[in-house]
């Protein structure tokens, strides 16, 4: 990741970025947006999912005779590709939302830095300067509520209420997206190893 000096970047590109994030959002309309209770209820899915099922696939691909009649081989393969996809998908996103955090909480820091000296700047003015005294007031109470803590960022919800956001936990690690099993057949000599 470039290190970047926070002065550089403008408020406009933040805008920008935001903009463009709502768009994509919205063109990626293969997105379900399930409710707490559909959530709570649904099966956690790892990489330890996705290689099951890269390998069941595998499997069927090598010995197509043991699935029965009606079994949609098509479909099952889409479902495992999309879901192989999915999983790296979350893992980039996962990337962006712990390189976000990261720029918030140094902006952030620089912000609170700033706030803390023009609070004093205020304060002092306000013994001598009519109409500061109210901002001065208003400002002493902000910081009786934190000291900067209002600058950190909360940490990003790994299941939001709303439809999937963009972002999600950057605490946890991002495990590495698991390969796509190659749909060709193994040798005899292979199979065992």
């Amino acid at each position: 990741m470039k290190t970047q000096n926070s002065s550089a970047t403008s408020s406009n590109e933040v805008d920008n970025t935001v903009k463009a994030l709502k768009k994509l959002r919205q063109q990626m309309t293969f997105l379900i947006a399930l409710s707490p209770l559909e959530r709570s209820h649904s099966r956690h899915v790892g990489p330890k999912n996705i290689e099951a099922a890269q390998l069941s696939l595998s499997a069927v691909r090598e010995y197509p005779n043991i699935l029965p009649v009606g079994f949609d081989l098509a479909r099952f393969e889409q479902t495992v590709q999309i879901a192989a996809g999915l999983y790296q998908c979350q893992a980039a996103l996962k990337e962006l939302a712990s390189d976000v955090q990261d720029t918030l909480l140094t902006v952030g820091a620089e912000a609170a830095k700033g706030t803390q000296q023009i609070r004093a700047l205020v304060k002092a003015a306000a013994q001598t300067t009519p109409g500061l005294k109210q901002m001065s007031q208003r400002l002493a109470a902000r910081s009786q509520r934190g000291t900067g803590a209002e600058f950190q960022a909360a940490p990003v919800e790994s299941e939001p209420e709303s439809p999937p956001a963009l972002a999600a936990s950057p605490t946890l690690p991002v495990p590495a997206a698991p390969a796509v099993i190659p749909s060709a057949p193994q040798s005899p000599d292979n199979k065992a190893a």
